[in-house]
């Protein structure tokens, strides 16, 4: 049985936040499994990786020692970006401030040596009877991310997992201080939450 899991250290938006998210997925929903508050759930990718499940709480200690003088993250909602699939893919863009860029670096630097060299399916999150692609786009993002989407490639978003947006409340502010590691699932979504703990 696969011991390895691809997961995200994200960031949980208030439920206010997530209920504007979750509204947008359900009205026209791009994949079968809209946005709720149990999974898939609204998040912003800090770093994304793979690790065994014996590692989970060397990982939780390595996050505990980096966040530790991080306060809760005051950004906001600054737009919407889609991708082409099979049909378009919303997204908000999240404010890249220095203090949520810095809080990215400082995972990535702690936690690079989770890169996901040689991502699999069997290692992503899956209902019963759930199919994923091999050829899932996740797959390779999770492979690349420490190396491709870091840095200067950093892109704050929360995958509204939804072909259509209405929503002209920009700039919208919020202050987010959950911080978790999830167990990703196809599209790159937060489906079950393994830790979390609060920015103070």
């Amino acid at each position: 049985m696969m011991s390895k899991i691809a997961f995200d250290v994200a960031l949980l938006p208030p439920k206010k936040v997530m209920d504007i998210c979750i509204k947008i997925s359900r009205a026209d929903p791009a994949d079968e499994r809209p946005l709720n508050l149990r999974g898939p759930m609204p998040h912003v990718s800090l770093f994304m990786g793979v690790m065994d499940k014996s590692e989970l709480k060397s990982v939780v200690s390595k996050i505990n020692k980096t966040v530790s003088g991080f306060k809760p993250i005051i950004t906001s909602l600054s737009g919407t970006s889609y991708e082409m699939q099979k049909n378009r893919r919303y997204s908000f863009k999240i404010e890249k401030t220095k203090l949520l860029r810095r809080l990215h670096l400082a995972l990535v630097k702690e936690l690079k040596i989770y890169g996901g060299k040689k991502t699999k399916v069997a290692m992503f999150y899956r209902s019963k009877n759930e199919k994923m692609s091999p050829k899932s786009k996740i797959i390779k993002w999770v492979e690349d991310y420490a190396s491709k989407h870091t840095g200067k490639n950093f892109f704050p978003h929360i995958s509204l997992l939804a072909s259509a947006v209405n929503f002209k409340k920009f700039s919208h502010k919020f202050i987010a201080n959950r911080l978790a590691i999830c167990h990703l699932g196809d599209h790159g979504t937060c489906r079950k939450i393994l830790w979390e703990t609060k920015l103070k």
